[in-house]
Protein backbone atom coordinates (compact mmCIF):
# COMPACT_ATOMS: atom_id res chain seq x y z
CA UNK A 1 0.00 0.00 0.00
CA UNK A 2 1.39 3.71 -0.75
CA UNK A 3 2.74 5.24 2.35
CA UNK A 4 0.84 8.00 3.39
CA UNK A 5 2.50 11.85 2.93
CA UNK A 6 1.49 15.16 4.23
CA UNK A 7 3.62 18.36 3.32
CA UNK A 8 3.89 21.09 5.64
CA UNK A 9 5.37 24.85 4.82
CA UNK A 10 6.01 24.19 1.50
CA UNK A 11 8.00 21.12 1.81
CA UNK A 12 6.45 20.12 -1.38
CA UNK A 13 8.53 22.89 -3.09
CA UNK A 14 11.60 21.64 -1.71
CA UNK A 15 11.06 18.02 -2.61
CA UNK A 16 9.39 18.90 -5.88
CA UNK A 17 10.80 16.01 -8.30
CA UNK A 18 13.63 14.91 -6.24
CA UNK A 19 14.30 11.27 -7.10
CA UNK A 20 16.07 10.60 -3.56
CA UNK A 21 12.93 11.83 -1.68
CA UNK A 22 10.88 9.69 -4.38
CA UNK A 23 12.89 6.85 -3.25
CA UNK A 24 12.59 7.00 0.49
CA UNK A 25 8.84 7.39 -0.31
CA UNK A 26 8.47 4.43 -2.73
CA UNK A 27 10.91 1.90 -0.08
CA UNK A 28 8.43 3.21 2.61
CA UNK A 29 5.76 1.78 0.47
CA UNK A 30 7.30 -1.07 -0.04
CA UNK A 31 8.10 -1.98 3.75
CA UNK A 32 6.90 -5.15 5.21
CA UNK A 33 6.42 -5.46 8.78
CA UNK A 34 8.90 -7.67 11.17
CA UNK A 35 6.29 -9.91 13.37
CA UNK A 36 8.09 -11.30 16.82
CA UNK A 37 4.17 -12.69 17.86
CA UNK A 38 4.39 -13.51 21.88
CA UNK A 39 8.22 -12.66 22.38
CA UNK A 40 9.03 -9.44 22.94
CA UNK A 41 5.61 -8.72 24.45
CA UNK A 42 2.37 -10.55 23.54
CA UNK A 43 0.07 -7.21 23.05
CA UNK A 44 2.30 -6.08 20.77
CA UNK A 45 3.66 -8.44 17.94
CA UNK A 46 5.30 -5.62 15.74
CA UNK A 47 9.39 -5.59 16.41
CA UNK A 48 9.96 -2.22 16.27
CA UNK A 49 14.39 -2.74 16.53
CA UNK A 50 13.96 -4.90 13.64
CA UNK A 51 11.45 -2.66 11.74
CA UNK A 52 13.70 0.45 12.69
CA UNK A 53 16.90 -2.05 11.36
CA UNK A 54 15.32 -2.66 8.41
CA UNK A 55 14.94 1.54 7.67
CA UNK A 56 18.67 1.82 8.41
CA UNK A 57 19.06 -0.58 5.93
CA UNK A 58 17.31 0.91 3.29
CA UNK A 59 18.61 4.44 3.73
CA UNK A 60 22.08 3.13 3.70
CA UNK A 61 21.19 1.57 0.36
CA UNK A 62 20.00 4.75 -1.10
CA UNK A 63 22.79 6.50 0.46
CA UNK A 64 21.37 8.38 3.12
CA UNK A 65 23.80 9.07 5.89
CA UNK A 66 22.94 7.22 8.78
CA UNK A 67 26.48 8.18 11.37
CA UNK A 68 26.94 11.86 10.80
CA UNK A 69 23.90 13.65 12.03
CA UNK A 70 24.57 16.01 14.64
CA UNK A 71 21.73 19.03 14.81
CA UNK A 72 25.26 21.55 14.78
CA UNK A 73 28.93 20.57 14.13
CA UNK A 74 31.16 20.27 16.07
CA UNK A 75 33.01 22.52 14.62
CA UNK A 76 31.43 25.08 15.70
CA UNK A 77 31.62 24.57 19.32
CA UNK A 78 28.31 24.52 19.95
CA UNK A 79 27.70 22.30 23.26
CA UNK A 80 24.55 20.14 21.49
CA UNK A 81 24.65 16.66 20.98
CA UNK A 82 21.30 15.75 19.55
CA UNK A 83 21.54 13.95 16.04
CA UNK A 84 19.01 13.03 13.96
CA UNK A 85 18.66 9.45 12.35
CA UNK A 86 19.16 10.07 8.77
CA UNK A 87 20.59 13.46 6.47
CA UNK A 88 21.10 14.10 3.16
CA UNK A 89 22.33 16.78 0.59
CA UNK A 90 19.68 16.65 -2.00
CA UNK A 91 20.92 17.18 -5.99
CA UNK A 92 19.17 20.63 -6.05
CA UNK A 93 21.43 21.70 -2.66
CA UNK A 94 18.75 21.03 -0.02
CA UNK A 95 20.15 19.82 3.19
CA UNK A 96 17.42 17.24 4.73
CA UNK A 97 17.13 15.94 8.27
CA UNK A 98 15.56 13.26 8.89
CA UNK A 99 13.94 11.18 12.06
CA UNK A 100 12.13 7.83 12.60
CA UNK A 101 9.95 7.31 15.15
CA UNK A 102 8.65 4.70 16.87
CA UNK A 103 8.17 6.04 20.66
CA UNK A 104 5.74 7.83 22.26
CA UNK A 105 4.29 11.29 22.33
CA UNK A 106 7.25 12.85 23.96
CA UNK A 107 9.40 11.45 21.56
CA UNK A 108 7.68 12.94 18.72
CA UNK A 109 7.91 16.58 20.32
CA UNK A 110 11.46 15.95 20.91
CA UNK A 111 11.69 15.29 17.06
CA UNK A 112 9.40 18.73 16.66
CA UNK A 113 12.09 20.47 18.40
CA UNK A 114 15.06 19.15 16.47
CA UNK A 115 13.19 20.06 13.32
CA UNK A 116 13.35 23.95 14.62
CA UNK A 117 16.65 24.03 15.87
CA UNK A 118 18.04 22.54 12.98
CA UNK A 119 16.19 25.61 11.08
CA UNK A 120 17.25 27.83 13.75
CA UNK A 121 21.17 26.87 13.32
CA UNK A 122 20.24 26.59 9.62
CA UNK A 123 22.42 23.35 9.63
CA UNK A 124 19.49 21.82 6.89
CA UNK A 125 16.42 23.30 5.08
CA UNK A 126 14.42 21.19 5.37
CA UNK A 127 13.26 18.13 7.05
CA UNK A 128 11.24 14.56 7.15
CA UNK A 129 9.10 12.71 9.77
CA UNK A 130 8.67 8.77 9.12
CA UNK A 131 6.09 7.46 11.40
CA UNK A 132 3.57 4.36 11.58
CA UNK A 133 -0.17 5.16 10.32
CA UNK A 134 -2.49 4.27 13.24
CA UNK A 135 -3.32 1.11 10.96
CA UNK A 136 -0.42 -0.50 12.71
CA UNK A 137 0.40 1.66 15.67
CA UNK A 138 -1.57 -0.08 18.13
CA UNK A 139 0.78 -3.02 17.30
CA UNK A 140 3.80 -1.11 18.67
CA UNK A 141 4.21 -0.43 22.13
CA UNK A 142 4.06 3.49 23.04
CA UNK A 143 4.55 4.47 19.60
CA UNK A 144 3.01 7.53 18.30
CA UNK A 145 1.25 8.02 14.76
CA UNK A 146 1.08 9.58 11.51
CA UNK A 147 -2.22 10.75 11.89
CA UNK A 148 -1.50 12.29 15.57
CA UNK A 149 1.51 13.90 14.34
CA UNK A 150 0.22 15.13 11.36
CA UNK A 151 -3.27 16.43 13.36
CA UNK A 152 -0.22 18.51 15.86
CA UNK A 153 1.45 19.84 12.53
CA UNK A 154 -1.74 21.48 11.08
CA UNK A 155 -3.44 22.30 13.90
CA UNK A 156 -0.09 24.14 15.42
CA UNK A 157 1.07 25.48 12.38
CA UNK A 158 2.91 28.17 13.03
CA UNK A 159 4.99 26.73 15.38
CA UNK A 160 6.56 24.38 12.95
CA UNK A 161 9.00 26.46 11.40
CA UNK A 162 10.44 23.62 8.85
CA UNK A 163 9.49 22.80 5.43
CA UNK A 164 8.45 19.06 6.94
CA UNK A 165 7.60 15.92 4.96
CA UNK A 166 5.82 13.68 7.30
CA UNK A 167 5.64 9.71 5.82
CA UNK A 168 3.24 7.75 7.64
CA UNK A 169 4.25 3.78 6.87
CA UNK A 170 0.37 1.92 6.22
CA UNK A 171 1.68 -1.20 4.78
CA UNK A 172 0.17 -4.52 3.23
CA UNK A 173 -0.48 -6.40 6.23
CA UNK A 174 -0.48 -9.24 3.85
CA UNK A 175 3.27 -9.43 3.47
CA UNK A 176 4.09 -9.68 6.89
CA UNK A 177 7.03 -11.77 7.75
CA UNK A 178 6.70 -13.82 10.98
CA UNK A 179 10.79 -13.61 12.03
CA UNK A 180 10.49 -16.29 14.48
CA UNK A 181 10.71 -18.52 11.14
CA UNK A 182 13.54 -16.92 10.69
CA UNK A 183 16.20 -17.94 13.75
CA UNK A 184 13.96 -20.56 15.24
CA UNK A 185 16.65 -21.05 17.90
CA UNK A 186 17.01 -17.58 19.25
CA UNK A 187 16.53 -17.68 22.95
CA UNK A 188 13.96 -14.97 24.76
CA UNK A 189 17.49 -12.93 25.50
CA UNK A 190 18.74 -12.49 22.16
CA UNK A 191 14.73 -11.58 20.59
CA UNK A 192 14.88 -8.92 23.29
CA UNK A 193 18.47 -7.89 22.50
CA UNK A 194 18.78 -3.47 22.55
CA UNK A 195 21.54 -3.63 20.15
CA UNK A 196 21.63 -1.74 16.76
CA UNK A 197 24.43 -3.71 15.76
CA UNK A 198 22.91 -7.22 16.28
CA UNK A 199 19.62 -5.72 14.74
CA UNK A 200 21.68 -4.36 11.89
CA UNK A 201 23.14 -7.93 11.31
CA UNK A 202 19.65 -9.59 11.43
CA UNK A 203 18.85 -7.62 8.92
CA UNK A 204 21.75 -7.52 6.76
CA UNK A 205 21.55 -11.96 7.17
CA UNK A 206 17.27 -12.11 6.37
CA UNK A 207 17.41 -9.14 3.52
CA UNK A 208 16.07 -11.07 0.87
CA UNK A 209 13.04 -12.39 3.38
CA UNK A 210 12.83 -9.37 4.91
CA UNK A 211 12.43 -7.19 1.46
Amino acid sequence: MPAKTHYANNAAFYFNNDKDVAQLIEFCSKLRVPLTPGIVNKRYPINQKILNAMIRYQLTSNQWNIKDTRIIPKKRNVKLDQKGDFTKTLVNGIRVFGEVEFGNIASAWRDLFKFNLVIAFDTYDACVFILPCDSIAPQIEGVYSFEKVKNIVTSASSSIHSPLLIIGLDPDRSMDVNTLLLEPNYTDKQWKSQSEDDWDNFVLKHASALF
